[in-house]
């Protein structure tokens, strides 16, 4: 089974989003969307030009980010502070940052709890557990 980042980013996203960390509304859409690696290379203003959000004002990424998420993410332990170059405390750590950390700290817990999506994967799981025997040998016995 493909268990990289890259196959599950939108799964493990949402799940950190919702189960971990409890974003809902705007604060929900700022960060999957800022961290989608599909976006990395967008300006806040880029992802919200797309046409689902353009009801959303322009400044929403930068003021979830702000005022929740990276409050949040502090509860979890996420550093995205750099105190001895800016010891003002202004968000140093950009969204790739805190995409390699989740990426460290959930990514594989979460791995562990994906069910296997086809009978050739549950037989994967199946033959990785298998205990090699092929070294080991039959004795018949006669009475």
């Amino acid at each position: 089974m493909n268990y990289s980042y890259e196959r599950w980013e939108k799964d493990f996203l949402n799940e950190m989003a919702i189960k971990k960390f409890s974003f809902s509304g705007n604060h929900y859409i700022a960060f999957i969307e800022r961290l989608l690696l599909e976006n990395e290379g967008l300006s806040n203003a880029e992802i919200l030009n797309k046409e689902k959000y353009q009801f959303l004002p322009r400044n929403m990424i930068a003021d979830s980010w702000c005022k929740k998420i990276y409050p949040k993410l502090k509860q979890y332990k996420f550093d995205y502070r750099d105190d001895n170059e800016n010891p003002d405390g202004k968000y140093e750590k950009n969204y790739a940052d805190v995409r390699a950390w989740l990426i460290s700290q959930f990514f594989s817990d979460f791995v562990k709890t994906i069910p296997p999506q086809s009978s050739i994967e549950i037989w994967q799981q199946l033959w990785d557990k298998a205990e090699d025997n092929s070294q080991q040998q039959l004795q018949i016995f006669k009475y």
